[in-house]
């Protein structure tokens, strides 16, 4: 056995090894080469040697450019697959003494590591049986495949050398490929091959495809094929024109998932960018998934159609939409998602420069239709301005309002009276707590109880952040019936740096532009470290007593807080050093304040560290 094991790790690179390389970050299956030849004599004894005589380990690129590949050679073997009329079946028996294919491929997996396929990789190399178990385990993996042509060439050859082979993919990712240093005839014969090993892929469930328009403008079959695929749950098209909505509508996949993101005239090529999409109707691509669909996220700068054909999606929980400087009719969206749960709405709009009047026309025009709409919005994600120009009105639990400035205070106010949220999460500028009158202003009342606030102190006068901390935030948020505040302060600290790197003399000829001194550009880097010499009446204060002192200014004027979790960011380029508190509010009969510091540990700060954390984290 253990020779066996030798003999599979020193033919490791000659195939497999070649063809995938995993990485251990994300857990991705990368196609990169398969080798047409078997090893030289130079690869196996694992050194090369250079014009000059001298020798250097034999690498994967030696062995890649010694295969002598033609892409056009290649095209044309795929072309003639391509071509084949599909059959689907099992390569090996499980007949007589040989053990069912199905349990070698149970070994397999059971083999399996993710962080190292070195086990993997010595089994599947015993035998052609337990090569193709192997090669079942890896292809069910998370396949990210595309970059360049050539790769992607190399990934349809290997998944349609064998014609099981595609039935165990599960999840495809096709990333943007060049296409400038390959002829058109060879882009369309790989992309034609890549239309067979999806119409192939039968149990395919994850599908992403980029520069979609463009895809399916090189080959016409894919468009085919994907709307072949039977069993999708998640699927993500970048860049859709028409040629991808109609492949969309022919679909029959139960889809649960979907992406899309329409793509803009300029991005699409010259002979494609007719079919661009503007003012889409986002309905008419998923009108197959009315009765799966559960999240969608859609993207478009152009704006969106006002009137949806495409009926109602009565699953959907989650919408994300993406908008650019158009106007969105929201209306159009909860009529067609009407039990929407979960609302994020990334507008693009800027709203400075619009005329109050303007936003004000809007937002009554639109008021009374969005009255009653959305009545299971559970969590909102979405700016002051956006959700007062569309008269949003429904209550929610919990508001991301993202930053609150002075420009945006009044329609705050409207705001929150209508969704009456009972957790928000919002930044701030230490400014818009400078004047006492102003701030005592700031925050209307209201039933939020949970409230995620990051103050940037950077953003105002550094000689009045201890007034602010101690006397004008915490009087500011007596209007709300407080239990729970995360409080986070950010400050960017003085900071000096050290150059590292060759320190050498620039001569008279390294400045001339047409120099051929080649150490002219030697590599000079800046390690940035804290400057403690440098007046910082911010940092001096927060390095003290500001935490306990703080704590006990805000339990003091809000007599509903029960815990208090303070953080402050002292941010350096490229590095940060954090400060945290977390501390329980007792109050006696009198009214006195103690405070009591929680730590991280232990489980009774557990679950306030996960709501506060969670709250900052679906921003």
């Amino acid at each position: 056995m253990a020779k066996v094991a030798a003999y599979g790790q020193h033919h490791l690179g000659r195939n497999i090894h070649n063809a995938f390389d995993h990485s251990n970050q994300n857990h991705e299956l990368r196609y990169k080469h398969v080798a047409l030849k078997p090893p030289s004599d130079e690869s196996r004894s694992g050194v090369r040697q250079s014009r000059s005589g001298q020798t250097r380990p034999y690498t994967i690129l030696d062995q890649f450019w010694s295969s002598r590949i033609v892409l056009t050679t290649m095209s044309d073997s795929l072309q003639s697959t391509a071509d084949s009329p599909v059959r689907i079946a099992r390569s090996f028996s499980s007949d007589g003494l040989k053990l069912p294919f199905d349990i070698l491929i149970e070994l397999a997996h059971h083999m399996h590591d993710p962080f190292s396929k070195a086990d993997l990789y010595s089994l599947m190399y015993t035998c052609r049986t337990l090569y193709e178990a192997c090669t079942a385990v890896l292809l069910s993996e998370k396949i990210c495949v595309g970059h360049n042509i050539l790769r992607l060439a190399l990934f349809c050859r290997f998944v349609l050398k064998e014609q099981s082979r595609a039935l165990h993919i599960r999840n495809l990712q096709i990333h943007p490929y060049d296409t400038h240093r390959f002829s058109s005839d060879i882009i369309a014969r790989v992309l034609d091959a890549l239309a067979v090993v999806i119409h192939r892929a039968r149990n395919l469930e994850v599908l992403e495809l980029n520069v979609a328009e463009n895809t399916l403008w090189w080959s016409p079959r894919l468009g085919s094929a994907i709307s072949s695929l039977t069993k999708l749950k998640e699927i993500s098209f970048n860049g859709i024109g028409t040629r991808v909505q109609v492949a969309l509508m022919r679909m029959r996949s139960p889809v649960v998932s979907a992406t899309l993101v329409y793509a803009d005239e300029e991005k699409l090529l010259d002979a494609t960018a007719d079919t661009a999409i503007v003012e889409p109707d986002v309905t008419k691509p998923l009108q197959n998934f009315q009765q799966t669909l559960t999240s969608l996220h859609v993207t478009c700068y152009n704006g969106f159609d006002w009137d949806f054909s495409a009926g109602s999606f009565p699953h959907v929980k989650k919408l994300e939409i993406v908008s650019g400087t158009s106007y969105v009719i929201l209306i159009s969206f909860m009529l067609a998602f009407p039990n929407v749960s979960t609302f994020v709405w990334r507008d693009h709009r800027a709203y400075n420069g619009v005329d109050d009047n303007r936003i004000d026309e809007s937002r009554a025009a639109s008021l009374p239709h969005a009255r009653g709409r959305w009545p299971a919005l559970d969590i909102l994600n979405a700016t002051v301005f956006s959700c007062y120009h569309v008269g949003l009105a429904s209550r929610v639990r919990q508001w991301i309002v993202g930053e609150l400035d002075a420009a945006s205070i009044a329609h705050f106010h409207a705001v929150i009276g209508l969704l009456r949220p009972f957790t928000i999460q919002l930044s701030a500028t230490a400014a818009l707590f400078e004047d006492d009158d102003a701030a005592l202003r700031l925050f209307p009342t209201s039933d939020v109880q949970r409230l995620t606030l990051n103050v940037d102190l950077d953003r105002g006068e550094p000689t009045k952040a201890q007034h602010i901390m101690q006397e004008t935030l915490p009087r500011s948020l007596q209007s709300m019936p407080l239990t729970l505040l995360v409080l986070t302060y950010q400050h960017n600290i003085p900071w000096r740096s050290d150059g590292q790197g060759a320190v050498k003399l620039i001569t008279s000829s390294a400045l001339e532009i047409d120099s051929d001194e080649e150490d002219a550009d030697e590599p000079f880097s800046f390690v940035p470290y804290e400057d403690f010499t440098a007046f910082d009446p911010i940092r001096d204060y927060l390095d003290n007593t500001a935490f306990i002192t703080n704590a006990y200014a805000l339990a003091s004027c809000i007599p509903t807080l029960e815990h208090i979790y303070l953080s402050v960011e002292l941010r350096v380029p490229g590095m940060q050093r954090d400060i945290t508190v977390l501390t329980s509010v007792l109050r006696d009969e009198q009214g006195s304040v103690e405070l009591k510091v929680l730590s991280e540990e232990k489980e009774e700060s557990r679950s306030l560290l996960h709501d506060s954390e969670a709250t900052a984290g679906s921003c």
